[in-house]
């Protein structure tokens, strides 16, 4: 049975072959054909690489300087996604996005990619992801407590129950929280719970905080008025 040895192409390329050239390049530089790259891929395909073969694909990438090349494409990226932007690329698209305004389906497709992208993390990676943002919001003190937020801490204060405000748990930051009964209290405003889809997202929320071990009890800003003035006591 005859053996095929295979090397790298004498041109530089970095390409593999079982002559001195690929078909089609020679050593004054290389021609790139469509039916040499398809008789490339149709090489590689379904081969099983020798600890020899891979020791030599590691020297020519160093002789080709193409693994320098990759280690700073993906350097600052953890999960290997995507590739690094040296701050002079990030300028030149921001120069050339500077002005321009998306359509409004450019920014559905924009908005739907990205939601699915988003549910295709599993909790611990988009917990991760979030977290500098969470961090950061509430080192900014951007992420205050609402009114009827601080009703509902006076209405503890009055019965000395002790909670935490802002509490990140996972994903998400809870408006209050009872470590004694292990109880997350959120305080629904009524505008924005009440436009569409909010139902569907404290829903999932919910979910979440329960499957995590949770007890968790909603309260309308309806309702907290009413406990406001019941209680006597004033949040804002």
């Amino acid at each position: 049975m005859n053996i095929k040895r295979y090397k790298f192409c004498e041109c530089g390329c970095g390409a593999f072959c079982n002559n001195k050239f690929v078909h089609g390049h020679n050593r004054k530089g290389l021609i790139t054909l469509e039916s040499t790259k398809k008789l490339m891929s149709m090489a590689q395909k379904g081969r099983i690489r020798t600890d020899e073969h891979s020791k030599n694909i590691k020297l020519g990438m160093k002789k080709s300087g193409a693994g320098e090349k990759i280690s700073k494409a993906m350097m600052g990226n953890k999960n290997g996604i995507g590739a690094y932007h040296s701050p002079e690329s990030i300028e030149r698209v921001r120069q050339i996005h500077l002005g321009s305004k998306r359509s409004k389906e450019n920014k559905e497709k924009l908005s739907r990619a990205t939601k699915a992208h988003w549910n295709s993390l599993s909790d611990k990676q988009q917990e991760q992801r979030i977290a500098p943002f969470i961090k950061a919001g509430l080192n900014s003190g951007k992420l205050g407590p609402t009114s009827i937020e601080l009703i509902m801490q006076a209405i503890f204060d009055k019965f000395d129950i002790k909670y935490e405000t802002q509490k990140p748990i996972g994903k998400y930051l809870v408006d209050i929280y009872l470590p004694a009964y292990n109880l997350v209290v959120e305080c629904d405003g009524d505008y924005w719970h009440n436009r569409e889809g909010a139902k569907e997202k404290d829903n999932f929320r919910d979910d979440f905080m329960i499957k995590k071990g949770y007890k968790i009890k909603r309260l309308t800003e309806t309702r907290i008025r009413k406990l406001a003035i019941i209680h006597n006591v004033i949040g804002n």
